[in-house]
Order: C-alpha cells, then structure tokens, then sequence
C-alpha cells in the first residue's frame, strides 16, 4: 500500500516504539567494580558455566543493560572479571616484596602475604580456579588468564633477579624455581578449598617455605 493513502505505512520510522537509552552512571568508575565483584562472586558460587548476566545484574543491583553497556557480553564480562581478579589477587603481594633481595624475607613476605589473601578471601580464589579451568577449552578466556599468570612469573622473577644480584646463587634453573612457586601456591589454594585450614595444610606450607629458602646460598 501507497504510505500516502490511509497513514504511514509500516515501514515508516515514526511508527516504531522509541527505544529508552540506557544512562550513564554517575560514578561509571564505582559501578563498573560493583559490577566486577558481583560477577566474581557468582562465578565462586556457580563457576563458569552457571554465571549468567542477569544474575550479576542482580548481584550487582543494577539492570542488566548496564552489563551490556560496559562489556557487551558475557564473554567481555569475564574477560574484564579475569583482569580485574588479577589486580586483586596480586597487588598487596607485589606492593609487600617490593624491593625485596634476601631470600629468607621474600619467602617469608611474598608467601605469607599471599597466603593471607588466600585464607581471608577463599571465594575469590575458587573464582580464579574456575576461570583457570574454563580457560583450557574457552579461547576467549584463554588470553587474559595468560596475562594474569605472566604478571605472576614476573613478580616472581623480578624477586629471583634482585636476590641474584644482591649475591644470592640459587640449586634451580629460573624457570624452574618460578614454576616451584605458582605451582606451591596452587596446590596449597586447591587444599584449602578442598579441607579447609588444617594443621597439615599449614605444616606443609612451612616445610615448602623451608625447602624454597634452602635453595639459596651465598655465590
């Protein structure tokens, strides 16, 4: 039908329901680490699979636009919780060795301050687990976590490196000794989860610390 005869035709832009814009917030910056933080934990009580965008939505409080507004996706949510996972789980530990080149006091510093974060926030632990897991078979979770764990390598390596130049010699290759450390810090996070904090857990943990300063010796 001729749009001139009987109305506008259906076709015609002036027929179609407005669409309500979604406003910006008022402190976007605050928001968008709600909503991160709501994200990590419904990711810690469902993993991977079971976070969904309407239930961080409600998590967070907020409408599930917003979700939409800041990361598109459930993909570009994730990749942004994964990031912003890292800068939680590794600040007050890179901040603590900072300067660090005794090995006694980076073990004891850098482990303990780790394992702190650990024990006061296990939930946000089993997050980074479950999007570690996910990360194996998801190619868009896959880069991030890599960015995550390279920080972790190079935390560590940056502390071999002073304690090397400070005149330390140690048993282990680099590469070795740093895949020692990640790999402590990961099976005594998965312990944790598993059993909770038992005196095995910790006696374990003190024998590991022991074992990784007796790799250092004066060159």
């Amino acid at each position: 039908m001729d749009a001139s005869v009987g109305g506008p035709g259906p076709w015609d832009r002036s027929r179609w329901p407005s669409i309500t814009p979604v406003p910006a917030p008022r402190n976007p910056g605050r928001t968008r680490v709600q909503i991160l933080d709501a994200a990590l934990g419904v990711i810690a009580d469902r993993g991977h699979a079971g976070t969904t965008m309407q239930r961080v939505a409600d998590t967070a409080g907020v409408d599930k636009a917003l979700l939409h507004y800041y990361f598109t996706s459930k993909a570009g949510l994730l990749a942004a919780a994964i990031v912003h996972l890292g800068d939680r789980l590794l600040a007050d530990v890179e901040a603590a060795v900072a300067g660090l080149d005794d090995p006694a006091e980076v073990v004891e510093v850098g482990f303990g301050t780790m394992w702190d974060h650990v024990v006061g926030d296990p939930r946000l632990h089993a997050a980074w687990l479950s999007l570690y897991a996910a990360a194996i078979t998801d190619p868009a979770l896959a880069e991030p976590v890599r960015k995550v764990r390279a920080r972790y390598r190079e935390m560590v390596r940056a502390r071999l490196s002073a304690m090397l130049a400070a005149g330390w010699r140690a048993s282990l290759p680099d590469a070795a000794m740093v895949t020692l450390v990640l790999a402590s810090i990961d099976g005594f996070t998965v312990a944790l989860l598993e059993d909770g904090r038992t005196p095995a857990l910790d006696e374990a943990i003190a024998a590991t610390q022991e074992m990784v300063r007796a790799l250092f010796g004066r060159a």
